[in-house]
């Protein structure tokens, strides 16, 4: 009798042995709102996790239990929920980079289609002085000995002028060519920008002027730009888009 209780003992405490076991650590444990906080304090207090397993843990329990993640719901341990979050970030690693090179390609073919037009079309903007608008003339008066006073200029500040040359450098006359002139801030950011087609074509050596105008009161008024700008903020660059050769080659 007495062994039989003995081996009874020795199941309970096997038993309880390996129910500790299996809940000493923190990441077995079922995650629940209420105790989500101390669950995350004593999974960080025993090292269950390296730097960079905590701070996803952490941050997927804070992004998803905000938007009721499906698998906070479903009687998820912590160790599921790091194992989510693991897999959830490498996609995002994976996307992340798929953009990244999709971007490069990106610019290296805008490069590649820059440098192809400017060996045919060279392209210079220069900014003018400030836009000098002359009054209304007014009606002629009753004929005065006093000297006639000349008539006052104002100048419109808000308004820049620019003189883009282009110039053709290839070999053979240009048929029409169409770019944009974008003007951009101190961040690179896009101001405003302004499409320019021209069918008049240019001979081979010739120079084509056109001047341009930015009215610093219309491209504040976007709500992505922000107020106060100036002129010495504003920088116009030349963006090609395609250009036709009177013998029919095109170039974009």
């Amino acid at each position: 009798m007495i062994k039989k209780f003995h081996s009874f003992i020795l199941v309970i405490s096997t038993f309880s042995i390996f129910l500790l076991s299996s809940c000493s650590n923190p990441l077995d444990k079922e995650y629940h709102r209420h105790t989500a906080e101390d669950d995350y304090r004593r999974i960080v207090e025993m090292e269950k996790l390296d730097s960079t397993q905590t701070r996803l843990l952490a941050k997927f329990m804070v992004e998803h239990g905000l938007i009721g993640s499906h698998i906070l719901e479903y009687h998820a341990t912590y160790r599921d929920i790091l194992n989510q979050a693991i897999k959830e970030d490498e996609q995002k690693r994976i996307e992340a980079e798929k953009n990244k090179v999709q971007k490069n390609y990106a610019q290296l073919h805008t490069l590649d289609k820059l440098r192809n037009l400017s060996k045919s079309l060279k392209v210079t903007i220069i900014e003018n002085e400030i836009l000098e608008v002359l009054p209304e003339e007014e009606e002629p008066k009753a004929k005065s000995k006093a000297k006639a006073k000349k008539p006052e200029v104002a100048i419109d500040k808000n308004t820049l002028t620019y003189k883009v040359a282009f110039i053709n450098i290839s070999q053979k006359p240009i048929k029409a060519f169409k770019g944009d002139v974008i003007f951009v801030d101190l961040f690179q950011s896009k101001v405003k920008g302004l499409t320019l087609s021209n069918f008049e074509g240019i001979g081979v050596g010739d120079t084509l002027l056109q001047v341009i105008k930015l009215n610093l009161n219309e491209a504040s008024s976007s709500s992505s730009i922000s107020t106060g700008l100036k002129r010495e903020f504003i920088k116009p660059e030349w963006h090609p888009e395609r250009l036709i050769f009177t013998d029919g080659q095109i170039i974009e």
